[in-house]
């Protein structure tokens, strides 16, 4: 008998993004959303972790370890 290994990706759609499109959705309630939570437009009032993955680079950064990450593991499921 053969044996079949089950696996999902959550968050595949995001793997095509270019690093600096990542956040966009968060970028879309900041500048759009949230209209019930007007105080979340700001950074500043962020939880401390998220902010320090905003950086000073909108995100950028995180991002992109986020795609090298999922790479890596991808890269780890598909070796022989």
């Amino acid at each position: 008998m053969a044996e079949i290994l089950g696996l999902t990706v959550s968050h595949h759609p995001y793997m095509r993004f270019k690093p600096h499109m990542m956040p966009n959705v968060l970028i879309g309630n900041m500048e759009r959303g949230w209209a019930d939570k007007p105080h979340l437009k700001e950074p500043k009032n962020w939880p401390a972790e998220m902010q320090a993955e905003w950086a000073d680079d909108r995100g950028l950064a995180v991002g992109k370890a986020a795609q090298e990450k999922q790479i890596a593991i991808f890269q780890k499921l598909n070796a022989p």
